[in-house]
């Protein structure tokens, strides 16, 4: 299992997903200590994936031939 041989305890990641529900990237966080997390927790998780997601998504769109400046 790759975290752990890297130590983490706690894995957690939410899809960045474009408007058309395509994913494009994800949004992760680890520790080295077994945190638990509640609904609550990963419910603002996928709020900011879905907040980065929007962002970059913008981002994109301003440059459409490239995505990027």
């Amino acid at each position: 299992d790759r975290p752990r041989s890297l130590g983490l305890q706690r894995v957690v990641s939410a899809p960045l997903e474009a408007d058309d529900g395509s994913i494009f990237g994800t949004l992760c966080g680890a520790s080295t200590r077994s945190v638990r997390l509640s609904e609550t927790h990963l419910a603002e998780i996928r709020s900011k994936a879905r907040l980065i997601a929007e962002m970059l998504s913008q981002g994109r769109a301003a440059f459409p031939e490239t995505g990027r400046p």
